[in-house]
């Protein structure tokens, strides 16, 4: 803080009460994580875990977000997000109609995994487009 005291980072100084800065690689590996729906409504999703998209997604909100795609299968993908590479690992679970990953549409076969730079769009079937981001939304 500007008062020049010290204490934990991400605390408050108690001294001038200013937030206390976290270090640059500890603020990367908290940023928030998003999963952009068709609908454009953004919906968080866990750093670090693997999360199972489709229209029975582990996260109701991405479930709602996907049950009006008859393309999507009830468990259709996986995502594991790592913050501090600022990369996604996208896994296909043997989904009927497949995932597409990027702008130049690499189709996974069952069970394959990619790792690839975010923020990554992701194609589900046929017309289910998502993002994948740590951006801003």
């Amino acid at each position: 803080p500007n008062c020049g005291a010290g204490g934990r980072p991400g605390a408050a100084c108690i001294q001038c009460m200013e937030i206390i800065p976290l270090p640059a690689a500890a603020t990367k590996q908290l940023r928030p994580v998003y999963v952009v729906l068709p609908s454009m409504h953004a919906v968080a999703i866990p750093r670090g875990s693997e999360v199972a998209i489709g229209r029975q997604s582990t996260i109701a909100a991405l479930s709602r977000g996907l049950e009006a795609f008859d393309g999507v299968s009830r468990h259709h993908c996986f995502v594991k997000v790592d913050t501090e590479r600022d990369t996604a690992t996208i896994r296909d679970l043997g989904s009927l109609n497949h995932t597409w990953v990027g702008d130049e549409a690499h189709e996974l076969r069952a069970e394959e995994r990619l790792e690839v730079a975010l923020p990554v769009r992701l194609r589900l079937g046929q017309t289910a487009y998502l993002t994948i981001t740590t951006e801003g939304v």
